[in-house]
């Protein structure tokens, strides 16, 4: 007899009893979710079939609800049939509350009519009426709200009411009727006209009330059941012609010219589903008309099986619509079929598992039952010192306890790192910064938080990638470096580096650390990426601002003592030049030491300029009249060779600027452009208004919002590279051989933009020229400014006191001497206690010139005004080598202050001294 083995007695039936379980639990599964699937899908059909037929009986039993209150109400005299304008009003003013209705009219006995109504699809409003409610010329006027008649539209010659269709129908019926279903004229939507005949008491008619319906608000509610759900649904009539449907499909088409208008079957809808199902109806039943309750049918569309539910809808007044519900089985199968298919590879896979556990089972097995044999031969024999205990219940039960003690520890730890994991996901979403998983390879395994718009890119565009695939490949080996460095040193890793983007580029710091546990079998480090664009633009503004301050402070303080040194080296120059009478040798020697004061001084101002400490007069200025003046200048100096050209802009604003800075200014872009210009080109100077708005200001530093004139100066010359173009505003920078420029020029037109409250740009391209935009802001008043000029006599008039008051003797002596010599009684006082004390005296000074930078507690504008309250009536001039005090706000004179700055000339203080005294009183 044969005896399997083992090994094949636990395996066989192990596997059989799998295949068969499997094979039954997925048989009946399948029959019972189809089962249920069925029997759903029925219900949820008949459910939307109840909710079609209800929504149809209350917006089909509305419209004739109105018609019998109207009906009423004409019968009863509360609407008089023979006040049209009434009527319309009343009709209109239903139109509107009853969206449905299109129109709402009247017709009387003697074949008049009165219409309330809307049409178009603006639904714009109207009424009609003919004249004396009779048959005859019918009007059709524009219409308000309100029912006021406005233009008229439309008049036709002879009307009858009587004549009408839906007169007809409803005075033949006894209570309400429905006529035809028909296409607007306007070839927007279909209607349906409701009717009822008006009696009297005595039950004679009166005439007939009417209205036109809408029916595009049915198909809009039936694709709203459908919003979310599967299948179709559409009501057609018992001819088969198309009501409504839950689709787009128009039930109806109309021609290009719409004189053709036709309403479509079912049969024939565009819509497979609707079109297939109507053909099904019609073929199950024939005769439309005879189905007189619910049925359920089944076909195919494209090998596919579908169900439709159709249900009859009629009402008292002789409607008889057929609604149906579409639905394709896969709608509700499609999960069947799916857990079917999962239900086999679930089989498949636990036949093979079983088979890979029988055979070790069966192995694990045999191993024990032969000890065991062993033993109990052993016993067999006698041993009597061999206590064999066969209990199951105590091995399995061990076994099975261990085993339940491991189930719940592993349990116990999955959740542990379920939650370790979580809080990590929050931690990262919490962060504003990006954070990835990277592998020792450089490839991207994870994003880790939400800050997901740092990457400019969806993450699944770069997950599993490496870093070369994303970043350029300089980058990308300098952080495979620092990867290899994380994970080698197990420290914390920073890196910076900047990565392109669609608008520009961005700059990243990234923190990397080590993960401590392998992922897919490697090693990995967590990436810490945060924006610090922002952060640099503003440690860069910074840094120039604080260069700027840097440079303002050191030329400031140099400015001071230097310009007060060149005040006493020309002053003295100057006098020495009226004692050496014909010594021409001297007076050349002279000549050279005031140019060499010259040259000092015009450096000190430009680099004031620059630091935007220079001393400025702002006038409303027309900027196109000052480019005028300087034109024949500017032409003489750029030479024949270049082509200077300018274009003012039209209806130019005026501005608020110090016009000779300006014009040194503009000198300043005009002689660069020369210099660039070697064999010669086009320059060309062009103004222009605009407007600065918030957009513009907060991409660019130190830009207010508002009006600007815009002075261009573009060349054709040599053009910068972009290296050179950063540096261009930098003072002492210069492409130019030694000797030939300073490096001030464009710092100086810089610096006096900024200090006037406008703004300076520079776009160049090397060998395609360059183009300076100056903008200089708009003056809140249009009238220019005239500066008179002072042609009062440098002489002493009388014998005018003046006090001189300046801490440095050798500098005071300057002016001292100057104003002696020209008759004025000056004194001189070396700070502000010996000034006031000169003031307290009964004597009157006529004129007060002080530095405005003394030692001590009071400085020279404070000794100004002390001078006011003890003389009134005293005149103020102010001296110094720079001002940063309060005679200047922001590099510009305070109202009714004059200053003139060291050095200056001779002829320079005595006609400013001049001016001064000679000057009204405001």
């Amino acid at each position: 007899m044969f005896q399997p083995s083992i090994r094949k007695a636990l395996t066989i039936p192990s596997i059989l009893v799998v295949i068969v379980t499997g094979v039954l639990v997925g048989y009946f599964s399948f029959q019972n979710a189809t089962n249920s699937v069925n029997s759903v899908s029925e219900r949820l059909r008949q459910e939307m079939l109840g909710r079609v037929t209800g929504h149809l009986q209350n917006f089909l039993s509305t419209p004739q609800n109105v018609l019998i209150e109207n009906a009423r109400a004409l019968k009863e005299g509360v609407l008089d049939p023979h006040d049209p304008e009434f009527l319309e009003r009343h009709f209109l003013h239903q139109n509107i509350v009853y969206g449905s209705f299109n129109s709402i009219y009247f017709g009387n006995t003697d074949g008049g009519l009165v219409v309330g109504g809307q049409e178009g699809a603006d639904r714009s409003l109207y009424v009609i009426s003919t004249d004396d409610l009779k048959a005859g010329p019918f009007k059709k006027f524009k219409a308000d709200e309100a029912g006021n008649r406005g233009e008229l539209l439309l008049t036709l010659p002879n009307f009858d009411a009587r004549t009408r269709p839906w007169y007809k129908a409803g005075m033949n019926a006894e209570g309400g009727a429905w006529g035809d279903i028909y296409i607007l004229f306007t070839g927007h939507d279909m209607a349906i006209s409701p009717s009822r005949a008006v009696r009297g008491d005595d039950g004679s008619p009166l005439g007939v009330v009417g209205g036109d319906i809408f029916l595009s608000g049915i198909s809009r509610f039936l694709a709203g059941l459908h919003a979310k759900g599967p299948g179709q649904t559409f009501i057609m009539e018992k001819t088969g012609l198309l009501v409504a449907s839950s689709t787009a499909e128009q039930p109806f088409s109309v021609s290009k010219d719409g004189k053709l208008k036709n309403r479509l079957l079912a049969t024939d809808s565009s819509i497979s589903a609707i079109a297939a199902g109507a053909t099904a109806i019609s073929e199950r039943f024939g005769d439309l008309g005879s189905i007189d309750g619910h049925r359920s049918l089944e076909f195919e569309i494209e090998d596919e099986r579908s169900f439709v539910e159709v249900l009859p809808f009629k009402d008292k007044y002789g409607l008889f619509w057929l609604v149906a519900t579409i639905v394709p089985e896969a709608a509700y199968t499609g999960s069947v079929t799916e857990g079917n298919r999962r239900t086999l590879y679930l089989i498949l896979a636990s036949l093979i598992v079983m088979a890979i556990i029988s055979a070790l089972l069966s192995q694990w097995i045999t191993g024990p039952i032969l000890d065991l044999t062993r033993s109990v031969n052993d016993v067999a024999e006698g041993n009597l010192s061999q206590h064999l205990k066969i209990d199951r219940q105590d091995e399995i039960g061990a076994l099975s306890r261990s085993f339940e003690v491991m189930t719940r520890q592993l349990e116990f730890s999955f959740n542990e790192i379920q939650k370790n994991e979580a809080r990590l996901q929050a931690i990262g979403d919490a962060l504003p910064d990006l954070v990835f998983l990277v592998s020792e390879d450089g490839r991207y395994l994870n994003v880790l938080s939400s800050a997901n718009h740092l990457l400019y890119v969806q993450p699944d565009e770069f997950i599993g990638k490496t870093l070369h695939d994303v970043m350029p490949k300089k980058d990308a080996a300098k952080f495979l470096n620092v990867i290899k460095k994380t994970l080698s040193s197990q420290t914390v890793q920073v890196i910076e580096y900047e990565l392109p983007v669609q608008k520009g580029s961005v700059i990243f710091e990234g923190r990397v650390a080590t993960v401590n546990s392998l992922i897919d079998g490697k090693r990995a480090v967590v990436f810490i990426a945060r924006d610090i664009t922002k952060r640099k633009e503003t440690q860069a503004a910074l840094q120039r601002s604080q260069r700027m301050e840097a440079v303002g402070q050191l030329t400031g303080g140099v400015a001071h003592d230097f310009n007060n040194l060149l005040a006493v080296m020309i002053g003295n120059s100057e006098a020495l030049e009226e004692e050496i009478g014909d010594n021409e040798k001297a007076r050349r020697q002279l000549m050279a030491i005031e140019r060499a004061v010259d040259r000092a001084s015009s450096l000190t101002s430009r680099l004031l300029a620059f630091s935007r400490r220079q001393t400025l007069s702002p006038v409303k200025s027309d900027i196109c009249a000052l480019i005028e003046g300087l034109t024949e200048m500017l032409q003489r100096t750029l030479g024949e060779t270049i082509d200077l050209r300018i274009v003012p802009g039209s209806n130019l604003w005026t501005a608020i600027i110090d016009a000779h800075q300006f014009e040194n200014a503009l000198v300043n872009l005009t002689l660069n452009a020369r210099d660039a210009m070697p064999r010669g080109g086009v320059l060309v100077v062009e103004t222009a208004n605009v407007t600065l708005d918030d957009g513009y200001a907060d991409r660019h530093e130190e830009v207010t919002p508002g009006d600007y004139v815009r002075v261009a100066v573009s060349d054709t010359g040599t053009g910068m590279t972009p290296e050179v173009l950063a540096k261009v505003f930098e003072p002492f920078f210069t492409t130019k051989e030694v000797g030939e420029g300073s490096g001030l020029g464009l710092s100086m037109v810089y610096g006096f933009a900024k200090q006037s409250g406008g703004h300076i740009t520079i776009y160049s391209e090397a060998e395609h020229g360059t183009t300076v935009n100056l903008y200089m802001p708009r003056s809140d008043q249009e009238k220019v400014q005239e500066v008179a000029t002072d042609s009062t006599p440098v002489f002493a008039r009388r014998s005018e006191r003046i006090l001189v008051v300046e801490d440095d003797e050798s500098v005071r002596q300057v002016p001292a001497t100057i104003l002696t010599d020209q008759g004025y009684e000056v004194v001189e006082a070396r700070d502000a206690k010996e000034a006031l004390k000169h003031l307290k005296e009964a004597q009157p000074f006529d004129l007060l010139f002080t530095d405005v930078v003394l030692p001590g507690d009071m400085n020279g504008v404070e000794i100004a005004e002390q001078a006011e309250q003890l003389q009134p009536g005293i005149k103020v001039l102010f001296t110094t080598g720079y001002a940063e005090n309060s005679v200047v706000h922001h590099g510009r004179l305070s109202p009714g202050k004059t200053m003139i700055s060291k050095p200056y000339r001779r002829v320079e203080l005595l006609e400013m001294v001049r001016s001064m005294l000679e000057s009204e009183d405001d």
